[in-house]
This record gives structure tokens, sequence and C-alpha cells, in this order.
């Protein structure tokens, strides 16, 4: 992937007035280019024959509409093959091949490398989904005792459960495959994040076979971005942002997936 570097700052207009025989000349500002890829993580990205659509793509699509009078875009290169993995999106993004992530965590590690929007776009809370009939709380580790829990292999959740002697973890590659071995009884809960169990669980409509128990923690998603993206532009995604979330289009994105 070829690496450009070609930035404007946000509303800046390069004015050459040049007078020679009475003639002066303008000049307009280039257009802002960040590009992107999509991340292998439903909902944020879906993609079914030729259509894709998802939390974070309707997020792209709605700051370009609001984004076009200032001349900031939001693209990705390459049309035939947008997905990569999480790990080398990550790389990219640190190298400059990439400018933005959408829908990204923050960490200390990640602080170091890139840089994030001030405004959040959305919260995703860890949840259990244990089978319908059953009755379970997580008030603490205790609650996890000699369980078999499944989890995504390489995920967040996963790396949390590893963690935890007292647990049983049953590792899967994928959260729909987790929900399948939990319907067939090879565990007794997924351990995953809100935001993608709950789209599956819909999809299939396993709505009276499979509940969501709040799990462990809550975090935010941003966007994340390669540090050499200038402030005025984060400062003008920023200020979009903002403006979704008190005119509720943030949540209205949002319970398409839900």
């Amino acid at each position: 992937m070829q690496i450009l570097r070609h930035y404007i700052p946000i509303k800046t207009v390069l004015f050459l007035a040049v007078i020679l025989t009475g003639t002066s000349v303008t000049l307009a500002h280039s257009e802002v280019i960040l590009r992107t890829s999509f991340q292998q993580s439903i909902p944020k990205y879906i993609q079914q024959q030729d259509q894709t659509s998802g939390v974070c793509f309707d997020i792209i699509t709605e700051l370009n509409h609001r984004l076009k009078p200032q001349n900031i875009r939001i693209v990705y290169p390459d049309k035939a093959s947008p997905f990569i993995p999480w790990k080398r999106m990550q790389t990219y993004l640190e190298e400059g091949e990439l400018d933005v992530i959408i829908g990204m965590a923050k960490n200390q590690k990640r602080l170091k490398k890139y840089s994030f929007s001030k405004e959040s776009l959305y919260t995703v809370f860890s949840v259990f989904a244990v089978p319908a009939e059953i009755s379970f709380k997580y008030r603490s580790l205790d609650d996890l005792r000699n369980k078999y829990v499944i989890a995504v292999q390489g995920t967040k959740t996963a790396k949390k459960l590893a963690s935890i002697p007292t647990v049983n973890l049953i590792l899967t590659n994928s959260p729909t495959s987790a929900l399948k071995m939990l319907l067939a009884h090879r565990g007794d809960m997924v351990f995953y994040h809100d935001l993608g169990l709950a789209y599956i669980i819909k999809a299939n409509n396993w709505q009276n076979h499979i509940q969501l128990k709040r799990g462990m923690e809550k975090y935010d998603h941003f966007i994340g971005y390669n540090r050499k993206v200038p402030v005025a532009v984060r400062s003008a995604i920023d200020e979009q942002l903002t403006a979704m979330k008190e005119e509720g289009v943030m949540e209205l994105i949002l319970s398409r997936y839900r």
C-alpha cells in the first residue's frame, strides 16, 4: 500500500494576490483524505454480498456527509478487499499506511502510539450470554468458579478470562460459533461484548433461547488516528461527533444493530 502524506489544515484557503498588471489568483484548498480499512468484527462492519453496512460503516457515511463542506473525507482505498485483520490494521495506523480507525478502545499502550478523538463513539459492555432458562447474575469472580466459559480467541474478553485460574476457558474463532456452542450445551456461557452478541442473537432469531447478562466492565470506542493527522482535522471531526450525539444520530445508528 503506497504511503501518501498530504494534509491541508481545516478552513485554510490559500490566497495569492499577485499585483502584476492588475492580476490576482485564488488557489482553492485541497481535499483532506483520511484512509481507513474495515475490521473483521460484526456488527462494526458487515459484508453481505456486494453490500457493506455496520455501526462503524454508518458512522463513516454520516461523517463524510457532515464533513463535505470542510473538504474532509474518510475513504477505504482498497475497495475490492477493505477487510483486514485487526493486528495489521493497528500496524498500518502506526506506520502511516492508514490515517484513521473507526471504533477503537483506548489503553496505555495505544495512547503511546496513536492519537484519539476527544469524543467517544459509543460504549461497549462486556456481557455473559447464557441459556434463556438459566438464572445468572455476575457479582464477582466467585460467580464464575468452575464454569465452562466460551470466548473468542485473541480478544480482550478471552485474555481477561485467561487470567482467572478458577475459570475453565473454551476458545473458539468467532462469536457466532461461540453462541452455537452454547446452544449445543458445550459450555455454560459465552463471554464477549454486548454489541456483537446482541446483533448475532437478533440476526439468528435466538432471543427466546439466549439471554445477555451484564459482565465485568464497560469501555468506550473512539476514532484512532495516526499521529501525523493534524489537530485541526481531528477537531473538525470531534465537532461533528458531538453534534451526532446531541442530535441522537449515534443512538439511531446503534439501534439498527442491537
